[in-house]
């Protein structure tokens, strides 16, 4: 159903005569005037707001198309509704030539049902960190490539909450110095399997003697809680301060520089 029994919309001299003979005004070529929308001309792809008649969502349609829909099966729809059942084309159809024919262009994943050697991981892990210190993207996993006005140097990301996060490294004056962790690999067991972790930063204080080992996370899994759980424990044998930064943590801050990132990114030299 429309929810509005109104919408302002502007004339124009083809659509002026139509509201005139309606009982409407002209007030100029452009201006806004309140309009009845069963007044509209079926061709009018002014957006109304539509209630759908089978899942009540709101949502937006231009008149047009609500209008189409409407004659086509007697109801509002939105644009889950008008696929969903006998209204789907493919409904009731064998699409099985189709997917078979589809699949012949997907890649393929040569690890697919197969699982890393412990040794291969060892390399990978030693790869990985070979990227790290030449400050260069590593391969389907390295996103961005950030530039500290501290270092005048390229440090790799992960994230943009990484990057937010050393953005505000370099202009903390309590801090001392920060860098990537290269050195500190936690070996840890997850699913009974052996894995190595290796955590983002490492960041030593001014009025601080312990060195801070910093890991920024977005999402929070069960296989993360196992990882801090292991890295707490590495970092009180060896006298170092393990710490989880959120973006919940830096919510407010992070939201502004997610708002501006395009504009960052040309002014800090993000890759």
């Amino acid at each position: 159903m429309i929810l509005y029994d109104y919408v302002y919309i502007g004339m124009s001299p083809s659509t002026k005569k139509h509201f005139e003979g309606l009982g409407y005004k002209w007030l100029g070529q452009g201006v806004k005037t309140k309009i009845k929308v069963e007044h509209l001309l079926p061709t009018c792809r002014e957006e109304i707001v539509v209630c759908c008649d089978e899942c009540y969502k709101e949502y937006k349609q231009a008149y047009i198309y609500r209008m189409k829909t409407f004659n086509r099966f007697g109801k509002d729809l939105c644009s889950s509704c008008v696929r969903k059942g006998s209204r789907n084309p493919a409904f009731g159809k064998d699409r099985t030539d189709i997917l078979l024919y589809a699949r012949k262009f997907q890649k393929i994943n040569g690890m697919k049902g197969r699982k890393h050697k412990d040794s291969s991981k060892q390399k990978m892990s030693k790869r990985r960190i070979e990227y790290i210190k030449q400050h260069m993207e590593y391969p389907n996993v390295r996103k961005y490539v950030y530039k500290s006005i501290r270092y005048n140097k390229f440090f790799s990301a992960d994230s943009k909450l990484e990057i937010f996060y050393m953005y505000n490294l370099d202009r903390d004056d309590s801090v001392e110095y920060w860098r990537r962790n290269i050195d500190i690999i936690i070996e840890y067991t997850y699913g009974g399997k052996l894995h190595r972790y290796i955590p983002d930063f490492i960041v030593k204080y001014y009025d601080k003697e312990e060195l801070y080992v910093i890991e920024t996370k977005g999402y929070y899994t069960e296989k993360d809680k196992i990882k801090s759980e292991y890295a707490t424990e590495y970092c009180k044998r060896n006298n170092f301060i393990y710490k989880l930064v959120f973006d919940k943590d830096v919510n407010i801050e992070y939201k502004k520089f997610l708002k501006n990132w395009g504009k960052f990114k040309d002014e800090f030299g993000v890759l």
